[in-house]
């Protein structure tokens, strides 16, 4: 697949971003990725004002470098980390074991739905991350107790 620039000269090698209209190299990941957003705007109707490709996700530290999240989709407009609904991690096709890469985004955002795919295989995920509130730090056995299940 090729991708023309606003001057309408063919580019070789490159594809244009379903979500933003940039120009990406053309890779098997790519394609993936690409088809994958346009599934979710067409097919879910995911506004694309809500999805974000190469999404920047902060792990640790300020000063460490973020991990991109192939796709994630917010609940609003307001793309931040702490707004994140939905991320998808693609792959190319001839990849076709999981990977937990997609758990480290996952554990860093308030994603509540995430997706592994090469295109070929799928994989959903509810995630299950509690996130309450203390009003303080509790004595052993108390919050132990409360997780047991």
């Amino acid at each position: 697949m090729n991708a023309r620039n606003s001057n309408s000269v063919l580019l070789t090698g490159k594809l244009v971003d379903f979500i933003s209209g940039k120009l990406r190299d053309d890779t098997p990941e790519e394609r993936v990725r690409q088809n994958y957003a346009t599934v979710l705007h067409e097919k879910y109707g995911y506004p694309k004002e809500h999805i974000e490709i190469q999404f920047p996700i902060q792990r640790g530290s300020k000063g460490k470098k973020p991990e991109f999240a192939d796709i994630a989709i917010f609940n609003s407009k307001d793309k931040k980390q702490n707004n994140v609904f939905l991320i998808v991690e693609t792959k190319s096709p001839i990849i076709k074991q999981f990977d937990y890469q997609l758990g480290s985004y996952v554990t860093a955002t308030t994603a509540q739905w995430c997706v592994w795919t090469n295109g070929q295989l799928s994989y959903y995920f509810k995630t299950n991350i509690a996130r309450r509130t203390l009003p303080n730090f509790q004595k052993f056995g108390i919050f132990h107790n409360m997780h047991k299940g």
